[in-house]
């Protein structure tokens, strides 16, 4: 599949009002296959999984630019029991996209790189809905030359929800800007106050697992853990991390910690905060 996006990607980068433009594949259902596909330069995300109860993603390469705005490679969101491997993303946004309502989503095999990473989240935008994510699993990643490379990120808005039993094995990060990174003070447009008092996250974020990690930081935080005020994170567990300076970054990266309790760290360098 390839869509032609110069002009939408041009707007989106200069103005806001612009057309949003189309995904190159929209999926709802169950027990749905999709092998061996090529999605090119797609308007906005390539893949969306919307409400979907058994898919399987293998064989499959999504490419878009670097510079291309809001292209994730695979997004999915209220679905449950989801496969992917054996999957090359190139784009200029997420690889893959977690949102609320993923259950049983089970990652392996992927190379990602250019984008923004593999990231759960954004969650918490609206206030008045619950937003829950469980148990998602990535096993085997080589993530390469991305803004981040494990993401968990809420908005920081009294809002309702969970993210829990995720676990992170057999990656490898090859210059990537934050390489695992717990971020619960995103605030989008700036909107993230309450009397003049910026708001703590209410998504609960535990039991989230990183095991057999190695690799190169671009930041000096390699592990940066930001989390709520109100609700911290716990449960977070370490075990055979080891990332290093990339050559372009001259200092040695370390670890940073907000809020974390309960949580243990074993065989880390750099060392861990908790």
């Amino acid at each position: 599949m390839y869509s032609y996006t110069d002009y939408i990607w041009k707007c989106k980068s200069s103005r806001s009002d612009c057309p949003s433009g189309s995904r190159s594949l929209d999926i709802t259902g169950k027990n749905i296959k999709i092998v061996g596909l090529t999605s090119v330069n797609s308007n906005q995300q390539h893949i969306m999984i919307h409400k979907c109860e058994g898919v399987e993603v293998s064989g499959v390469h999504i490419l878009a630019p670097e510079s291309s705005p809001n292209t994730d490679g695979i997004h999915v969101m209220d679905s449950s029991n989801v496969r992917i491997s054996d999957t090359i993303i190139e784009t200029g946004d997420d690889c893959i996209s977690i949102g609320h309502g993923t259950r049983g989503l089970h990652m392996q095999n992927i190379e990602c790189g250019p984008g923004h990473g593999i990231s759960i989240g954004s969650l918490g935008y609206y206030e008045e809905r619950r937003e829950e994510v469980q148990d998602i699993t990535l096993d085997g990643a080589v993530i390469k030359g991305t803004q981040n490379g494990l993401r968990i990120k809420t908005v920081a808005k009294d809002n309702h929800g969970f993210v829990e039993g995720v676990f992170y094995n057999n990656i490898t990060m090859i210059d990537v800007f934050h390489p695992i990174f717990i971020d619960q003070n995103y605030c989008p447009h700036n909107n993230c106050y309450s009397h003049n008092e910026k708001v703590s996250s209410g998504i609960e974020i535990r039991n989230i697992t990183y095991s057999n990690i190695h690799g190169s930081s671009a930041s000096e935080y390699a592990m940066k853990f930001d989390c709520s005020q109100n609700h911290p994170c716990r449960d977070l567990h370490l075990g055979n991390v080891h990332l290093t300076q990339s050559t372009k970054l001259r200092k040695r990266v370390q670890s940073m910690c907000n809020n974390v309790i309960q949580s243990e760290s074993a065989d880390c360098d750099p060392p861990s905060c908790f």
